[in-house]
């Protein structure tokens, strides 16, 4: 809850009091998670990969960068006065005071107005806690405020105190052994309470992805594998010459053991999928005894633990990238699901269809490409796409480098992640610029430096209730 909506609640409920004889029920606790959370061994990686990475350094100047840190800039950047002994970056001030040789995490949340970033430390010693207490008493900014929040167990009441370095507010919470500071109040008292529990870092860093709220279309996938509140986890090995973080392996609790079952790609699906596909996630499943509503429904149904020693097919769901509506102008992404299935199987065209048949809210269209694949869209373009690919019109996942092809190609596996992050940015960049005017130089600078994203590529199996997949990047 904000301050502003606090002072509003407390008024109603004032007032409320000469027309009611009911007390009001308390304020939902907030409960959103980070959309990231970024943990390393040592905070002197961050300050390198801010200061030493050619190209963050040259990402630093573009418009683009001062578009993209309008939420975070002002807590990762100015906090202070250019003529004061801190380097620009509440980073470094936090830095300089406490974390220097120290581990760290970072909290970036999404849907927030401004100010989404976190940071948190833990452990303190007994002249760190001293140094921090003399802090709050030169630069506090008013009483504490209390939040109702949702931590890992149960809601709880959560002190923050507000501070003001000079013109910057920031808000601390500063528990029996670690502390918390950002800008949102509110989001500091949330992420304060994962202090209770700190994470375990096999590599010089640990990437978390919140799945569900960054792929809102993958969710049924996700909730029907995976646990609820599962969160990606990419292993980041630190390389001191470049100064920057490579993804390693990554890892996926499971909710239920023996949900994943395995097998192997057909030819067929490299060919189908454009080389220009931005992100993919690739599930194997049970192949129904009869491709019809009926049948798919059996096997959906079938406790996990049954899947075992059954037929597989993988099912692939790809994101193509955005694209506007000439008329409205208004974006729509193209996605497809694409299910292998033999050829001249006419029942399974009218048995999964039919499981589209229902909806109130759009038309999805399906047609069989490759000879053995049938693929499903709401958008003829995303069909349109991937038939041309499978007839050879366009580069197909076939031309993938060499190192992605063996990740992938000839052995058994569970689940195919991909991400192109240089394409997906740029068609985010392509939208922002067709939005506004932005001076062609400055585009052709922010398409060079996302030119230089790398792509991942993660398979993997189920292992001791871990979804362990090994990850190719370039």
């Amino acid at each position: 809850m904000t301050t502003t909506s606090a002072i509003l609640s407390a008024f109603v409920f004032t007032t409320s009091l000469a027309f009611a004889q009911e007390q009001a029920p308390p304020p939902p606790a907030f409960k959103q998670e980070p959309l990231y959370t970024l943990a390393v061994k040592d905070a002197a990686y961050l300050k390198d990969l801010l200061q030493k990475n050619a190209w963050m350094t040259e990402f630093e100047k573009t418009t683009m960068f001062r578009g993209l840190m309008h939420k975070a800039g002002p807590v990762v950047n100015s906090l202070a006065r250019p003529e004061d002994a801190w380097q620009g970056r509440l980073l470094d001030f936090v830095y300089d005071s406490a974390l220097k040789g120290r581990p760290m995490e970072i909290d970036y949340y999404s849907k927030r107005q401004m100010n989404p970033v976190t940071f948190r430390v833990r452990n303190l010693s007994k002249t760190e806690k001293t140094m921090i207490e003399s802090m709050i008493k030169v630069f506090r900014n008013g009483e504490n405020q209390k939040f109702l929040v949702e931590g890992s167990k149960a809601a709880g009441e959560v002190q923050v105190t507000p501070l003001r370095f000079y013109t910057e507010k920031v808000a601390l919470q500063f528990g029996e052994n670690c502390v918390t500071l950002g800008r949102d109040p509110e989001l500091v008292a949330k992420s304060s309470t994962s202090c209770a529990e700190a994470p375990v870092l096999k590599e010089e860093g640990l990437l978390s992805v919140n799945m569900r709220d960054l792929m809102p279309s993958f969710r049924g996938l996700i909730d029907r594998f995976y646990n609820a509140g599962a969160r990606l986890q990419i292993d980041l090995k630190w390389q001191k010459g470049e100064s920057r973080f490579v993804a390693g392996d990554a890892r996926v609790p499971v909710q239920n053991w023996g949900a994943f079952v395995s097998g192997t790609l057909p030819a067929t699906w490299l060919k189908a999928l454009p080389a220009t596909s931005q992100l993919l996630i690739t599930q194997f499943v049970p192949e129904p005894k009869s491709w019809t509503t009926q049948g798919i429904g059996d096997v959906l149904s079938q406790p996990p633990e049954q899947w075992k020693g059954q037929p597989t097919v993988p099912v692939t769901l790809v994101h193509l990238g955005m694209e506007q509506h000439p008329e409205t102008k208004m974006w729509k992404p193209l996605s497809a699901l694409i299910v292998p299935v033999k050829a001249k199987n006419n029942e399974a065209l009218a048995g999964l269809s039919s499981l589209f048949s229902e909806t109130n809210h759009y038309e999805v269209g399906f047609r069989r490409v490759c000879q053995n694949l049938i693929v499903f869209s709401p958008d003829p373009e995303a069909i349109r796409k991937i038939e041309d690919t499978c007839k050879g019109k366009g580069a197909s996942f076939a031309q993938l480098p060499p190192e992605f092809l063996k990740n992938i190609s000839g052995k058994s596996q569970s689940t195919i992640l991909f991400a192109n992050t240089s394409r997906f940015f740029g068609s985010l960049l392509d939208i922002g610029g067709k939005s506004r005017e932005w001076n062609p130089a400055q585009m052709k600078q922010a398409r060079t430096l996302l030119g230089g994203l790398p792509t991942y590529l993660f398979s993997g199996t189920e292992k001791q209730k871990e979804l362990v997949l090994q990850g190719v990047s370039r």
